[in-house]
C-alpha cells in the first residue's frame, strides 16, 4: 500500500525557512559564533525541508523512483534533521557561554551523531533502520525508532543546560528554549502516531523564528561610527582566547583626544572617528574594530601566517602622521600603536585588559610604537615576580654557554655564561626582565652566585680546558660589585671546585663602574691579586668613556652590538667604529666584538684586526652539555676560511 503525506506543512516551512535566511543575510555580518550557528540552523532546516518534501514523494512514486534516490533522499533528510538539532543544541551551549570545543561537549554532542549516521548510511545493506519491500513501500528498520531517542536526547541536553546554566541565560531566553523543547516533544509525538503528516520541520522553522530575537542584531553591536560595541568586543575576544585561536590585536592609543573633544565638539569628533573606523576596518578582511572611551582604537586582525604585524602598525604610523578631514572638520590625531600577538604575548582576556591598561599609562613616554616587551613585560610583572621568586628558591634558573672564537687562533678559546630563566607557566623570560627585577627584589646576589657557583662546576667536571677553553666570562651586576665580601666569597668558591684564576674572567658595565667605586676597587683589587681578569662590557651603550678603560685594570673590552650593526649602512657609525678599534689597539687592551652574525661582519672586523668574535655566526648561547658537544664538532667553514686568507 502506497503512502500518502500531507506535505503541506514542510512547504510552510520551506518558505519560513526561505525567508528567515533572506532576512537574516541582509543584515551587517557578525564575527559571532552565535550568528555563524543561527545561519547554519536556517541552512539545515532548508536542507532537512528539502530532502523530506524529496523523500516523500519519491515514497510516493515507488514505480517512477528508482531505489537509489529514495534511499538518498531519506538518508540526507535523516542525516540533516539530526544536524538541525545539533545545532540548536549548540546554539544553546553558545549563549551560555560554553566552550563548545571543549573535549567533553565534543564527545557528548557528536557520539551519539556519529554511531547513528553510520546506521544510517547502511541501512540498505543492514535494513536496521529502514528499507523498501519489492513493492517499493517504505518499511521501517528494527531500530528506526532510534532516531526518536537521539532526538530526545538532544532535547534533554538543551533543558540540562538552560537549567544549569539558567544564570547566563535571560527569563526571556529561558522561556524560549522551554517553548521550543515543549513544542518539538510535541510535534514528535504527533508525528510518532501520524507519520504521514510532516510536522517536524514546521516545528523547527517556528523555532528558528523565536530564536533570531534572541541573535545579536547589528544595531545592538555596532556604534554610531561604525565601531562595534566595547562590551561586545571584549566578550568577542575572550571566545577567541577561550577557543585558543591565532589573532591579532592592535591597540591605536589617542594621546590627545581630550583636546580634540573639547576643541571640536562630540558631533565633529564622531564624524572623524567615523572615517578612521573605515580606514581601520580596510586594514585586512573581515577585522574588527572596536573604541575605548573615544580614547583607543583596538583592531582584531585574525592570523594570516605570511603577514608581518609590523606592516599593520607601519600603515597605521604613515595614515595618522597626516590630518583626518571630514567635511569643515580637521584634525591631527597623535596616537600610539601596539601590536600584541595573541596567545603568544598574552593568553587571556584578563592580559588583554592589563596590556590596555597598560598602554594608557605611556601617555608621557614620546613613542609612537610600542613593543610588545613595553607592554607584556607590565601585565606579566606579578607572574615574573613570582616566577623568580620560585627559580630561586627551587633552583629553576639554567646557565648557557655562548662561545668566543679567536681570531688569532682561529678556534673557539672562550665562553660567555648567561643565566636563562624557563618558567614552567610563563615560559621563557628574557634575562634583559627578570635581572633588573630580581636586583630590585633582592634576589641578584643569590643568583649571581649561583651562575659563579655552576661555572666553576661546569669548569672542573667538563673538562673545558682540555678541549682548548681556556676561560668563561661571568657578568658582575651593579648591586653585586657593591657587596663589600664579594670577591673574598667568589674566591673560596673557586678554591672549593679547583679552579684556576686564569679559567674566569669577570665581566662589568661602565654602570658598575660609576655606582660604588670605594667597594668596586676594593673587590677588583682583590681578584686581581689572586689573579682573576676582568673585561669591560657593553661598550658603547653607557657613557662610552675610555678613563674606565685605563683606570681600571681591564685586560678586555666588549663592544656592544648595536655600534656594529649600525656601522653597516652608516658611515659616520663605521667612523666611530673604526676609531674604538684604534683606541683600544693603542692602549694594548683586547677587544670582543659581540653581535657578530654574517660573513660580512666576519670581513669588516678582521679588517679592523678585531681579536674575538662573539654572536649568532658561531651560536647562539646554549646549555653546557650541548657547548661541549659544540667544542667537539667545531671546524672553520670555508666561508670563514677564506674571509682569513684576504686579512692574514
Amino acid at each position: 500500500m502506497i503512502t500518502l503525506y500531507n506535505m503541506y506543512f514542510d512547504i510552510c516551512a520551506f518558505f519560513t525557512f526561505t525567508l528567515l535566511l533572506i532576512y537574516h543575510m541582509l543584515k551587517k555580518k557578525l564575527p559571532f559564533m552565535q550568528y555563524r550557528l543561527y545561519t547554519l540552523l536556517i541552512v539545515y532546516g532548508i536542507a532537512t525541508t528539502f530532502f523530506d518534501t524529496m523523500g516523500a514523494m519519491a515514497i510516493q512514486n515507488p514505480f517512477v523512483t528508482s531505489p537509489f534516490v529514495k534511499y538518498s533522499m531519506n538518508i540526507l533528510y535523516y542525516a540533516f534533521d539530526c544536524l538541525t538539532m545539533i545545532t540548536l543544541l549548540l546554539l544553546s551551549l553558545c549563549l551560555a557561554k560554553i566552550d563548545i570545543k571543549m573535549s567533553f561537549h565534543r564527545f557528548l554532542v557528536w557520539a551519539p551523531f556519529t554511531a547513528f549516521f553510520v546506521m544510517l548510511v547502511t541501512t540498505g545493506a543492514t535494513k536496521l533502520f529502514f528499507y523498501f519491500d519489492k513493492s517499493g513501500n517504505f518499511c521501517k528498520g528494527l531500530f528506526f525508532n532510534i532516531v526518536y531517542t537521539i532526538l530526545f536526547y538532544y532535547l534533554v541536553y538543551i533543558f540540562v543546560v538552560t537549567i544549569v546554566y539558567r544564570r547566563v541565560f535571560s527569563h526571556k531566553q529561558i522561556v524560549a528554549f522551554g517553548v521550543i523543547i515543549a513544542m518539538t516533544i510535541l510535534t514528535v509525538v504527533i508525528q510518532a502516531i501520524f507519520p504521514h503528516i510532516l510536522l517536524q520541520n514546521f516545528t523547527v522553522s517556528l523555532s528558528a523564528v523565536i530564536m533570531i530575537f534572541f541573535i545579536q542584531n547589528p544595531e545592538e553591536v555596532y556604534e554610531p561610527t561604525g565601531a562595534m560595541k566595547y562590551k561586545m568586543f571584549s566578550e568577542f575576544l575572550d571566545s577567541e582566547f577561550i577557543s585558543r585561536k591565532k589573532f591579532l590585536v592592535i591597540i591605536v592609543h589617542i594621546r590627545d583626544y581630550r583636546i580634540i573633544q573639547e576643541k571640536l565638539g562630540s558631533e565633529s569628533v564622531d564624524r572623524i572617528y567615523s572615517d578612521v573606523v573605515k580606514f581601520l576596518s580596510k586594514l585586512e578582511k573581515d577585522c574588527i574594530v572596536s573604541m575605548i572611551n573615544n580614547r583607543a582604537f583596538v583592531i582584531k586582525i585574525k592570523h594570516i601566517p605570511d603577514k608581518n604585524p609590523d606592516d599593520y602598525v607601519n600603515a597605521i604610523v604613515e595614515r595618522f602622521n597626516n590630518n583626518w578631514n571630514n567635511g569643515n572638520d580637521v584634525a591631527v590625531l597623535t596616537q600610539q600603536t601596539a601590536a600584541i600577538r595573541c596567545p603568544d604575548d598574552i593568553r587571556s582576556i584578563s592580559e588583554y585588559y592589563d596590556a590596555v591598561e597598560a598602554i594608557m599609562e605611556f601617555k608621557n613616554i614620546k613613542k609612537t610604537v610600542l613593543q610588545i616587551s613595553d607592554i607584556v613585560d607590565v601585565v606579566r610583572l606579578d607572574a615574573i615576580r613570582t616566577a623568580v621568586r620560585n627559580a630561586v628558591t627551587n633552583g629553576g634558573f639554567e646557565v648557557y654557554y655562548q662561545p668566543i672564537y679567536s681570531t688569532e687562533k682561529k678556534k673557539i678559546i672562550a665562553a660567555e655564561a648567561l643565566v636563562r630563566l624557563i618558567d614552567p607557566e610563563i615560559g621563557f623570560i628574557s634575562p634583559e626582565v627578570f635581572i633588573p627585577m630580581a636586583e630590585k627584589e633582592g634576589f641578584i646576589l643569590d643568583i649571581g652566585e649561583f651562575v659563579f657557583e655552576s661555572v666553576c662546576r661546569f669548569i672542573r667536571d667538563g673538562n673545558i680546558c682540555d678541549k682548548g677553553v681556556e676561560y668563561i666570562e661571568v657578568n658582575l651586576s651593579p648591586v653585586q660589585c657593591m657587596q663589600y665580601r664579594l670577591a673574598d666569597r667568589y674566591i673560596r668558591i673557586m678554591k672549593d671546585y679547583d679552579v684556576k684564576p686564569e679559567n674566569i674572567v669577570l665581566e662589568i658595565t661602565e654602570t658598575a663602574a660609576i655606582g660604588s667605586p670605594v667597594n668596586l676597587t676594593r673587590n677588583v683589587d682583590t681578584f686581581v691579586s689572586n689573579g682573576v681578569k676582568f673585561a669591560l662590557d657593553d661598550y658603547g651603550t653607557g657613557y662610552s668613556n675610555l678613563s674606565y678603560v685605563y683606570a681600571l685594570p681591564f685586560d678586555c673590552v666588549k663592544i656592544d652590538k648595536s655600534i656594529l650593526w649600525s656601522s653597516l649602512d652608516n658611515p659616520k657609525a663605521y667612523a666611530t667604529l673604526k676609531n674604538t678599534f684604534y683606541m683600544l689597539q693603542q692602549l694594548g687592551t683586547e677587544v670582543v666584538m659581540e653581535g657578530v652574525e654574517t660573513i660580512g661582519h666576519i670581513e669588516k672586523l678582521l679588517e679592523l684586526k678585531c681579536d674575538y668574535f662573539q654572536g649568532y655566526y658561531f651560536s647562539k648561547a646554549v646549555p653546557g652539555v650541548e657547548f661541549l658537544e659544540y667544542l667537539n664538532d667545531f671546524s672553520i667553514s670555508t666561508e670563514l676560511s677564506f674571509a682569513h686568507s684576504k686579512y692574514d
